[in-house]
């Protein structure tokens, strides 16, 4: 049989262009494992290179892609599978990197307001607060506070002859306070009502603290006012937030240095105030 040249060129053009067909229809179904690796791909981290598709270290000689080993499942405890922040959205479990914050509670009696002792949680709700506060008068709160380095309680009365000095000092030192987290609560034993002591605290200029008349302490009321720690006022006691011990109490015939103490318990919650802080 005679094939003629011209029909025999088309008949093997038509069989290649099928193969290549073929060839690109396979290609189109598995493009990933046909195309090739270069070492632009590699580098930049690619599934026709490595998968997962991470980068790679090419090999020039050799002209493939050393892959980085495969993670194990859920390297970062966050649900999906692979490093980084949670790409996927999901919900890690509880505390999946194990940094617990602990609740601040309050800590364990048995209470007692004594100098050295842990003072009662105290609450006064009828306490008038100081322009300059955000927070209630309550001792609970205060301690919880990270920006609360120090609580000063400042017992005073309406007719005190001597207490005008105490008073004017701490009004003098309102940026030191501050800038120290130092908080008072005012005490004004003989006021009638919230409100005189209040008017009694203003007096001097102070616009931070709180004032009360220690009337409606949960505590128990009179539970500072009436305390057994002082026979005379003015009179200064400190609570330290880090373990609510009532670590100052003021002598009856000195007065304590309020700014040092203030500066120690700022610069160390648990600072050694024993230089500063007698019992009397």
């Amino acid at each position: 049989m005679r094939i003629e040249p011209g029909r025999l060129v088309m008949g093997m053009a038509a069989v290649t262009f099928a193969g290549l067909g073929l060839g690109l229809a396979c290609a189109g179904e598995d493009d990933v494992s046909l195309a090739p690796c270069t070492q632009l791909l590699c580098e930049g981290g690619s599934l026709y290179c490595c998968d997962p598709a991470l980068p790679g270290t090419w090999d020039p000689g050799g002209r493939y892609c050393n892959c980085p080993p495969p993670m194990d499942p859920d390297a970062d405890a966050d649900g999906d599978v692979g490093p980084g922040p949670d790409a996927d959205a999901d919900v890690a479990g509880p505390d999946a990197d194990a940094d617990t914050v602990e609740p601040c509670v309050y800590p364990p009696g048995p209470y007692s307001f004594t100098h050295t002792r842990v003072a009662p949680p105290m609450r006064w709700p009828s306490a008038i607060a100081g322009p300059a506060e955000t927070l209630p008068a309550d001792t609970e709160v205060l301690r919880c506070d990270p920006a609360v380095k120090s609580i000063f309680i400042q017992v005073t009365t309406t007719t005190c002859p001597t207490c005008a000095e105490r008073m004017g000092t701490i009004a003098g030192l309102a940026s030191t306070w501050a800038a120290n987290g130092t908080k008072w609560i005012f005490v004004v034993g003989d006021a009638a009502s919230v409100s005189v002591a209040n008017s009694y605290v203003n007096r001097y200029g102070i616009d931070f603290g709180w004032r009360t008349n220690d009337a409606d302490n949960s505590a128990g009321s009179g539970m500072v006012a009436g305390s057994s720690n002082f026979a005379a006022v003015p009179w200064t006691g400190v609570l330290r937030p880090a373990t609510m011990e009532l670590v100052c109490d003021e002598p009856d015939d000195t007065y304590l240095n309020i700014q040092q103490i203030s500066a120690a318990l700022a610069a160390d919650p648990m600072a050694d105030l024993s230089r500063y802080c007698t019992n009397h």
